[in-house]
């Protein structure tokens, strides 16, 4: 019988030869460099024993904020992978997702989790530990339910102003199937270029059945759908990124499939017509396995899974 754990190529560092690794005793790190004229800083225990479950970066790309399994929250400088700040929230639950929001005055890092709850951190610049400025409950989702649904709620307040739903989004059946991937993650991104020309789908989000929802945010209504499956196959997407003019979406979904969607004819002024079909510009599949991250770097016309 044959063994499929052995490993058949050993992993290497750098794709090209290792010139020197040295160990920066100051800020406890590994930092090597190749002859590709790349250099690699390397730091281990960052959330302790614990895996990294979601990351950030502040407004100014300097600082990078990251959350782990077991609940911590912690800001490095980028530059050096110091730790200059740890956010301590009220328990020890798995922290899922990590937003940084520029308000001009005030500057807040967002984070929501496997609590249900949305808590918010004022960024003092000057203190090491900090606690909620905010905590934001009863949002009205529901533990262990897959629904689909998405919450809209008022940054100051925390008032809930929408409750957005997309049912029906997910057949029961694939929940219980252990070889899908996990369908409790989905994605959202907003459209900022678009909110601010006046359009009215500000909102796109998908999730574990690989459909693409267009909302808009400010009347939290649902107003396009497109279904992305194809030949009877159905790939949830876990990862959504779009471009500067909010005219491009990319998704990456649990196939190791990245495809690129022209949006820019999708309700700007109005709903789509029953036989219009979002165009697809391109596609092809960039892993083996389910994708969990996509960015695309508009400067060099790269995508990075």
């Amino acid at each position: 019988m044959k063994d499929d754990s052995r490993v058949d190529r050993e992993p290497v560092s750098h794709d090209y030869s290792l010139r020197a690794a040295i160990y920066n005793w100051t800020f406890k790190q590994v930092v090597s460099g190749c002859d590709g004229s790349v250099i690699n800083v390397w730091f281990s225990r960052v959330h302790d024993d614990s895996e990294i479950t979601a990351m950030a970066f502040d407004a100014s790309d300097r600082r990078l904020i990251t959350g782990g399994r077991n609940g911590t929250i912690r800001v490095f400088n980028f530059n050096n992978g110091q730790c200059i700040h740890e956010l301590v929230k009220e328990d020890n639950s798995e922290v899922t997702g990590i937003c940084y929001i520029d308000m001009k005055e005030s500057q807040f890092i967002v984070t929501a989790g496997w609590n249900r709850h949305i808590t918010m951190f004022y960024d003092d610049p000057d203190t090491f530990r900090i606690y909620p400025w905010m905590t934001i409950r009863g949002t009205g989702h529901r533990e262990d339910i897959y629904d689909g649904d998405i919450r809209i709620c008022n940054l100051v307040s925390g008032h809930v102003l929408h409750r957005m739903s997309s049912q029906p989004v997910l057949d029961r059946s694939l929940i219980e199937d252990p070889t899908t991937l996990s369908i409790d993650k989905g994605e959202m991104i907003f459209l900022c270029a678009r909110a601010k020309n006046g359009s009215l789908c500000t909102l796109v989000s998908t999730g574990g059945d690989g459909a693409l929802r267009f909302w808009n945010a400010k009347e939290g209504q649902l107003l396009w759908f497109w279904d992305t499956k194809r030949n009877g196959r159905l790939e949830g997407i876990y990862a959504m990124t779009t471009n500067a003019k909010n005219d491009m979406i990319i998704t990456a979904d649990a196939a190791g499939q990245v495809s690129v969607w022209d949006i820019s004819a999708v309700c700007v002024d109005g709903v789509p017509d029953a036989d219009f079909e979002l165009p697809l510009l391109a596609s092809w599949r960039a892993h083996v396995a389910g994708i969990v991250s996509v960015e695309y770097n508009e400067h060099e016309s790269v995508v990075i899974t």
